[in-house]
């Protein structure tokens, strides 16, 4: 059972919390930021359970405006997943029990996504404040989920520690010096 009852309350929270951060000074740094990078453009946030989609365009300032073409960026995780990330309440292990049990997805150029983890410090304490100024007091107190637990993942770990990514420069070897 997910803390929110639909797909629409879902994207009302997450509208008002990106509608504000957008309208804020911080905001606008962040889109002055991003268009002197060329790092930030349009990024589609997905959720399941309840299955909902979020567009935002930092650069542009807009939200739920879907552009004409791609995003640059495309985010996909559980709602109540995400609502305890925007609560602050994951650290580094949980965070990389998302990753390693395939609850969080993304795609993108590692340039944007290297950026939307910035941006993510910038975000984040947006989302409790629109969340109290709303009234829902309920969602800010839904209980955090359980920490310093074990997990098994089917298969083998993902290869994250030591893997090649493709915007990597070839290894020297000792022949080549």
């Amino acid at each position: 059972m997910s803390h929110f009852a639909t797909a629409e309350e879902l994207r009302a929270e997450l509208g008002a919390f990106l509608r504000e951060f957008v309208g804020s000074e911080t905001g606008r740094r962040a889109a002055d930021a991003a268009r002197e990078a060329g790092l930030i453009g349009p990024l589609i946030l997905r959720t399941v359970n309840p299955a909902a989609a979020v567009w935002l365009d930092v650069s542009e300032g807009r939200v739920d405006a879907a552009p004409d073409g791609e995003p640059v960026i495309e985010l996909e995780l559980e709602a109540d997943d995400l609502h305890d990330l925007l609560l602050n309440r994951l650290g580094p292990v949980e965070i990389s029990q998302l990753y390693e049990t395939d609850r969080v997805r993304f795609a993108g150029p590692p340039e944007a996504l290297g950026a939307l983890a910035i941006l993510a410090g910038q975000l984040q304490p947006f989302y409790p404040e629109s969340l109290a100024r709303r009234g829902r007091q309920d969602l800010l107190d839904t209980p955090a989920r359980p920490t310093r637990t074990l997990w098994d993942v089917d298969g083998p770990p993902r290869e994250v520690i030591g893997k090649r990514r493709p915007w990597q420069r070839p290894k020297r070897t000792a022949e080549a010096v």
